[in-house]
């Protein structure tokens, strides 16, 4: 048991990879999503804001852009 409703733990571990995607790259959204097994973009944007309680692309540009795959 979670303690998640609907989406469930899946979601937790998608839009966590995404986060560092999101923050140690330049890679567009769909991209990010695809890559962590999501049909489109907006379903990680969905469970991205569900989750974190802002936008994907907001969050991206809160949080620092520096460490491994900075720029990349």
């Amino acid at each position: 048991e979670t303690g998640l409703a609907g989406r469930g733990a899946g979601g937790v571990v998608g839009v966590g990879g995404a986060c560092d995607r999101l923050r140690f790259t330049e890679d567009p959204l769909a991209r990010v999503a695809a890559d962590r097994g999501y049909a489109d973009q907006a379903h990680l944007s969905r469970d991205f804001r569900d989750l974190a309680g802002q936008t994907a692309t907001a969050w991206r540009a809160g949080s620092s852009h520096t460490g491994p795959g900075a720029g990349t």
